[in-house]
């Protein structure tokens, strides 16, 4: 019986060989995969290497840098794939600076490793970043049972770059056919040849650089090609494997890297990305739309974004070499640490969410704007000070820099702070609004508080200013009146040393904030809810919601923290209740509002819902929020994932705004702003 071998070099491309090898498996069942791994002394080009190459991105001068990684790939697969023989073989390609005559040396050693070629077999020459659909296997195996020794066939290949959406434009011709004449024109490269004679076999395999098979079939076979899906480092190496003297214009890579950019933004139709005649389709890419491999699903370049309406608009383009696109504006974040990353020669800001890091980079990929750490060059400032930090100091040093930069673009205006600081204010303004919100009083004896208590059986009684559950009690008629007026009394006295700028906190290393003159006592109503709670929050940029989730816990002053794995079932009735309502318009209408009649544009608002009615609890002007999955009880972020393909549509708020570009949707949407 004829083998099938595959047979592929390659040189650090573990971060896709992870998931190449079960689409292997997948797609065309062979009985051999070999890995020939090594660099290419001129590298893949033949057009030589930088004099620093090796130090930066080999262990020795030959093994990739992620070599080590690629042994222990390679040794789960032959664990896990055992009716496949899978091997990892050292290749030294000393003395050969052609890279056609490399790839054909390290399709050909199969005697020394102990392979029996016959007439006949099946070899797939392969490289690193090639994968095929696993609906294909069908096709590829009817593709094979017609060839015979001595012949073979081609597929077409699409060069993906960056994200999954995105293809260089000269490999799409035939699907685009925007000339008669591109139905001819794909990109057609070898995929099978059936062994017959080892002259053959090599004359075909020198075509690499070439890219020439004319005594191959061509076939519809699509090969997906993950050309530059390059993460991290992956990508430095692959600018340094390709800078050589056919690319000699000033800055090359550095305009690439710019239009490169522009790609995970998921906004335009077409972004040039190569210098020279604009009218030549290589120089381009587009957004191309369809489904990829299973397996490459894993693969951090392949992303959950939101794609940008109207970006299937063929005028929809953006060329850097013209300076056509629309600059970035400037944004500082006032209230937070800026600074000057020398290291990067990038503006960055402290990110308080669980998912740090993230939030800058999302900020830069918007397209919208990106930060700024000098408030003089932003075009827009946002005020995000922690409004439970401030002082009355606070209040006249910000409104006093505000002032000076009074023309710019100014969000959530430190003038209108307490109308959310302040909970007696920012309710009574809700209900101005015909927003529902829970009954509340200003407590100005304790006759106040027993009134209330008598009135609704239950309260929080609390100061109206802090976070966090600090000087927040929930009693009921149960608790004793002398209990009740203790309590009372403690709050009385925290006023005054809030007022009095005397309240010495743990978080502030034992120092006190200064007085906060709006400090008062309130007793609120404690709203009739069921003992297992859904608490949903949802963040508001202008008029839009562009984040959320909820939680579910039996307990009265619930936090995220309170979400336990023990409660999943409950956690998925609560978030997809929240995705029928940001799918309502009604209600997203009422959360703008509720948001802007505060004087205000940004913020996170906390609701519980009553009979179909959403009852609001607070806004949050600054939240620190979960996000990426990163629960307190990790168990949830580990069955989200798993269940993704089962959830995601129905739950698709948790899905859509709580990955790692939580923040790209919510940068986004500052261009309502501009």
């Amino acid at each position: 019986m004829n083998k099938k071998i595959v047979i592929v070099p390659v040189f650090c491309e573990s971060h896709l060989i992870k998931y190449q090898i079960p689409n292997i498996i997948d797609t065309i069942n062979p009985d051999i995969i070999v890995y020939n791994e090594g660099m290419m002394p001129a590298g893949p080009e033949s057009h030589g290497l930088l004099g620093d190459f090796k130090e930066k991105y080999t262990l020795d001068g030959k093994r990739g840098f992620d070599y080590e990684e690629l042994k222990m790939i390679i040794k789960d697969a032959q664990e896990k794939y055992t009716d496949t023989k899978i091997i990892l073989n050292e290749m030294d390609y000393t003395g050969i600076q052609d890279s056609s005559t490399c790839y054909t040396k390290a399709c050909t050693n199969f005697e020394e490793l102990g392979i029996e070629l016959n007439v006949g077999d099946y070899i797939f020459p392969y490289e690193g970043d090639v994968f095929h659909h696993q609906d294909a296997k069908t096709e590829i195996d009817q593709y094979i049972k017609q060839i015979q020794p001595d012949q073979g066939f081609t597929s077409v290949w699409i060069d993906f770059i960056s994200n999954q959406y995105y293809a260089f434009k000269s490999t799409l011709k035939p699907f685009l056919l925007e000339v008669p004449e591109w139905a001819e024109q794909a990109r057609a490269r070898r995929i099978c040849i059936r062994f017959g004679t080892m002259e053959f076999y090599k004359n075909e395999l020198m075509q690499f650089q070439k890219q020439q098979y004319p005594n191959l079939y061509p076939t519809d076979l699509i090969t997906y090609h993950y050309a530059w899906w390059r993460p991290g480092k992956y990508f430095d190496l692959r600018c340094d494997q390709l800078t050589n003297s056919i690319r000699p214009h000033e800055n090359f890579w550095g305009n690439f890297k710019n239009a490169y950019q522009h790609i995970d933004k998921l906004q335009y139709n077409e972004i040039r990305v190569y210098p020279g005649d604009k009218n030549l389709t290589g120089k381009w890419v587009k957004y191309w739309n369809i489904d990829h491999p299973k397996h490459i699903k894993e693969h951090p370049n392949y992303i959950d974004s939101t794609i940008i309406d109207g970006i299937e608009r063929e005028s929809n383009k953006i060329d850097i070499y013209e300076e056509s696109q629309a600059t970035s504006k400037k944004l500082h974040i006032l209230g937070i640490k800026n600074w000057y990353d020398k290291d990067t020669g990038l503006s960055m800001f402290d990110e308080r969410h669980k998912t740090a890091k993230y939030e800058n980079d999302c900020c830069r990929r918007s397209g919208i704007v990106e930060s700024t750490h000098n408030i003089d060059e932003a075009d827009i400032i946002w005020y995000r000070y922690k409004p439970e930090a401030i002082s009355t100091s606070n209040i006249s040093e910000y409104k006093e820099l505000l002032e000076k930069h009074k023309d710019k673009v100014i969000l959530n205006h430190i003038d209108n702070y307490k109308n959310y600081d302040s909970k007696d204010r920012c309710y009574q303004i809700w209900k101005d609004n015909g927003i529902k919100c829970p009954d509340s009083i200003v407590v100005n004896e304790f006759t106040d508080v027993v009134n209330m208590i008598n009135k609704y059986d239950k309260i929080c009684l609390r100061t109206n200013n802090e976070a966090g559950g600090n000087y927040l009690h929930i009693v009921d008629k149960n608790v004793p009146l002398h209990d009740l007026e203790l309590l009372y009394d403690q709050l009385v006295k925290a006023c005054e040393r809030q007022i009095e700028g005397t309240d010495y906190r743990k978080h502030l290393n034992g120092n006190a904030r200064g007085p906060r003159l709006d400090t008062k006592v309130i007793a609120v109503e404690f709203l009739k809810l069921p003992a297992m709670k859904h608490l949903h929050r949802v963040i508001v940029v202008g008029k839009k919601i562009v984040a959320g989730y909820s939680v579910a816990a039996d307990v009265d002053n619930i936090h995220l923290r309170d979400q336990s794995f023990q409660n999943i079932d409950e956690f998925i009735k609560a978030n997809y209740r929240l995705g029928q309502l940001c799918s309502d318009k009604p209600f997203t209408d009422m959360i703008a509002k509720a948001v802007s009649c505060l004087g205000i544009e940004i913020g996170a608002i906390e609701f519980f819902e009553i009979d179909g009615i959403p009852y609001l609890i607070e806004l949050n002007s600054t939240w620190a929020g979960s996000g990426g999955y990163t629960f307190w009880d990790e168990k949830i972020g580990t069955y989200l994932k798993e269940n993704k393909q089962r959830f995601e549509k129905d739950l698709w708020p948790l899905y859509r705004w709580n990955g790692p570009d939580q923040y790209l949707e919510f940068y986004k949407a500052f261009g309502q702003f501009i």
